[in-house]
Formats: C-alpha cells, structure tokens, sequence
C-alpha cells in the first residue's frame, strides 16, 4: 500500500484500468497506420500490374465489352504513356512478355 501525502492523493493516481485503455488505444491507432501503410503500397503495386492483366483478359475474350468504358478512364494514364513516351512503351512490352503477349 502507498502512503499518501499532500502531494499525491488518491484523486490524482492514474487508474491501472485507464492505462491499460490508454494502452490497447495506442495499439490500435498503430495497428490502423500499419493497415493505411499495407493499402497505399498495394495500391501502388497493384495498380501498374493490372494493366497487363487487363490486356491479357481483353486479347483472350474474357473482359466484358460493357467495361471497356470504365477501363478506359481507369487506366487513361497508361494509354496517354504509351502514346507519348517511348519508354513506357518498352516498360509495356517487356511486361507483356512474361504473359506472352506481343502488342
């Protein structure tokens, strides 16, 4: 048992129940940086990968005409490189060749 003195009483002592929240709160907000972190680094691997994917589903028949629209506007970067820089239409080529696919 603690004495008490003028200085600390028993009002002003950090509840055990309370830091252990503080704790388990802090564990999850850094959790939550972690899972952000994890998405931001998918989305930008995964983005530029999908694009071989897709024309590798377009040139086998198995993407649906009805999302060419959406596919356009989603991957409208990568069609304006290709237009325009002439090394990321070898970046495109090389990428294709794992999938066997020539342009």
């Amino acid at each position: 048992m603690e004495m008490q003195t003028p200085a600390t009483s028993a009002d002003t002592a950090p509840d055990p129940a309370d830091i252990v929240i503080a704790r388990a709160e802090a564990k999850q907000r850094r959790r939550w940086r972690w899972l952000i972190a994890g998405g931001i680094a998918s989305l930008l691997v995964g983005y530029p990968l999908s694009f071989g994917t897709a024309i590798l589903l377009d040139q086998k028949g198995m993407l649906p005409v009805a999302l060419y629209p959406i596919l356009q506007v989603i991957y409208s970067p990568f069609i304006y490189a290709l237009a325009n820089v002439p090394m990321a239409e070898y970046l495109l080529r090389s990428y294709l060749w794992f999938f066997g696919i020539d342009l």
